[in-house]
């Protein structure tokens, strides 16, 4: 107790605080009442002599009294309720360190000469519920290398998975919402168009009043003051330029069609890829941050190797360094992150400041992440692979909505020239019928004896028309026709071999970043292995910094490029599935079945060249 008292006053002393010692019993109750209320913070120790419950009760009436905690315990108590403590669990490296040294205190090794220093990745953790719950705001040095417990309510962030992320896009894009708007200008001209078939009818009424001595002159001839009123009709009987318009504008309004999904196509793309950005700057941040912690413990195992006389002072300041140039690092890899939501945000079409808590893809095992693993028995070797290359280049070529649009746009424009070759031998028929009923007329001078006008007027005219001449323009209209109608070919041509292209680009992609990704995941395993044993030698002095500085930085690469190469990996699904424009969170278990049955069908009946299989990797080897 004597030793403890002067530990304390060194604390004091070094600190300028005052430390009061409280000891515990099995009462949370009477700890509280022996505490007092002008205290600052507590530090809890383990509670030796105190229950479960009732130690739980005395975190939480110090949370009441909005004391900040520090537990010796570390997570477990943070989890309990405790504002921060060190993550700490590793009992089987500490269990099988004691083990091994009563092992060699029992085969008569002196326990002064044995090994007692174990190092630790320590990291502090805090509860974000209680920091919120007692006013606690963490500095910004904590913030960037602490972990914090129900961080969503910190960043008051909403959940949301890839398939959400795909949903919101869909529905709330501002891209789409110009596409839609375009697609319905283009139903209503169709609209208009086809109205120009309908009858056209027209009302009108006049009042006319002339000079008195102009309606004299014309004896009788034109009143002075009229009122009458009429109406007329007209008729398209038959006019092709106006037919072929209104075939045309359909085709126009269906390709507007066929271009907005596919522009729906390319704005999913854009959420999907976002999203996977999203987790992977989220990823390198914890990397990082990972990385920052495990420097803060190297610089506390510098710390004891100086006073142990195992080390000097310069390794203590070349972790400092080390602990500086880490904190610099996970700003950076902070703001990547909030830039990464920033632009899955915009994306989406949600409020740009919108905060989420993006829930993780899991890329354990061998699978493919695609279709509930359903693909996975089916492509074991490089025959299945090519077999599959082909497969998708299919549905590409079929379901890629801007090549049916191009599809559409060619035939309005073959409808345009036969149009035009048309034109020189039919004609255009109309008819049209007008009435006209005189209300009233007031005559100027004398008109005895004159008959008066008839007050009901009407004609119906039947007409034929055909140019004959146009000083050429009728063989150029089809000349530039013919030409326009090349050029749209040729276009749709373009695109069709684009299409194939992205999607045999897609493959190889993918044909990289899956052995990749399991590359890189088993580099990172064993640069992990390897920096806990030069961590453990460098403890105990075994090793110099250069080493573990060497070893900790390689294992810092190896988790990097792991999940760079596991984001990279999903990115590359998703490019697949808007290669074939087909996204699986859409479809029903039952259209997953069938697509994959597809696959096994056009498996079954693909003729290959042998040869020609053999440079593409297994995804089952």
């Amino acid at each position: 107790m004597k030793g403890l008292k002067e530990q304390v006053a060194a604390i004091e002393k070094s600190m300028g605080i005052s430390v009061t010692l409280v000891p515990m019993n099995t009462s949370a109750a009477e700890i509280l009442e022996r505490m007092g209320r002008l205290l600052d913070a507590v530090y809890l120790t383990p509670p030796l002599r105190m229950g479960g419950e009732e130690w739980a009760k005395l975190i939480k009436g110090l949370n009441a009294r909005k004391l900040p905690t520090f537990s010796m315990m570390g997570q477990e108590d943070v989890e309990l309720g405790a504002l921060a403590g060190l993550a700490v669990r590793d009992e089987e490296r500490l269990a099988r360190r004691l083990a091994l040294n009563i092992q060699q205190i029992m085969q008569g090794a002196p326990p002064e000469d044995l090994l007692v220093i174990l190092a630790f990745n320590e990291k502090l953790q805090i509860n974000t519920r209680t920091a919120l719950a007692i006013g606690y705001a963490p500095g910004f040095d904590i913030m960037v290398s602490a972990d914090f417990l129900h961080e969503d309510i910190l960043e008051r962030s909403e959940p949301i998975s890839l398939g959400r992320a795909f949903a919101i896009a869909r529905e709330r894009s501002a891209e789409l919402a110009i596409k839609k708007a375009e697609t319905e200008v283009s139903r209503q001209e169709r609209n208009r168009v086809r109205g120009s078939f309908m009858p056209q009818a027209a009302a009108s009424a006049a009042y006319t009043q002339v000079d008195e001595d102009q309606a004299e002159s014309s004896m009788g001839m034109q009143p002075e003051k009229q009122t009458k009123g009429g109406f007329q009709i007209t008729q398209v009987l038959f006019n092709d330029p106006l037919i072929t318009q209104m075939r045309m504008a359909n085709r126009s309004w269906k390709a507007q069609i066929e271009q907005g999904e596919d522009s729906r196509m390319d704005v999913m793309e854009s959420a999907g890829k976002a999203y996977v950005r999203f987790l992977q700057a989220r990823a390198l941040l914890r990397i990082e941050t990972d990385n920052l912690s495990l420097s803060r413990n190297n610089l506390d195992l510098a710390r004891v190797r100086e006073q142990i006389g195992v080390a000097g002072p310069e390794e203590v300041y070349r972790w400092e360094t080390q602990v500086a140039s880490q904190k610099a690092r996970v700003i950076a890899a902070s703001s990547d992150s909030d830039l990464a939501r920033l632009s899955l945000n915009r994306v989406m079409g949600v409020e740009i400041a919108s905060r989420w808590t993006p829930e993780d893809i899991p890329m354990t095992g061998t699978n493919l992440v695609f279709l509930g693993g359903r693909l996975d028995p089916l492509l074991r070797n490089s025959r299945d692979l090519q077999a599959f290359e082909e497969y998708v280049v299919m549905c590409a070529l079929g379901n890629t909505p801007f090549l049916k649009s191009l599809d559409f746009s060619v035939d309005a424009q073959r409808l345009y020239l036969a149009q035009a070759k048309r034109r020189f031998v039919l004609p255009e028929l109309a008819a049209n019928f007008s009435f006209d009923h005189t209300f009233k007329r007031e005559m100027a001078g004398d008109v005895t004896g004159q008959a008066d006008p008839k007050d009901d007027q009407w004609s119906a005219v039947l007409q034929a028309s055909l140019p004959i001449f146009e000083g050429g323009r009728k063989l150029a209209d089809m000349s530039g026709a013919r030409a326009l109608l090349e050029q749209y070919a040729q276009t749709r041509r373009r695109a069709g071999e684009l299409v194939e292209q992205q999607a045999r680009s897609v493959i190889c992609s993918i044909l990289s970043s899956y052995p990749s990704m399991q590359l890189q995941r088993g580099a990172a395993d064993f640069a992990e292995r390897n920096l806990e044993l030069v961590r453990e030698k460098y403890a105990r002095g075994a090793v110099s910094i250069v080493d573990l500085l060497d070893a900790q930085n390689q294992s810092f690469v190896a988790n990097q490029n792991a999940a760079v190469a596991g984001y990279r990996f999903l990115e590359d699904l998703v490019a697949l599935q808007r290669a074939v424009a087909w996204f699986e969170f859409e479809k029903t278990e039952s259209e997953k079945d069938q697509w994959v049955r597809g696959f096994q069908q056009f498996r079954a009946g693909a003729q290959f060249d042998a040869a020609s299989s053999w440079g593409y990797p297994g995804f089952g080897e």
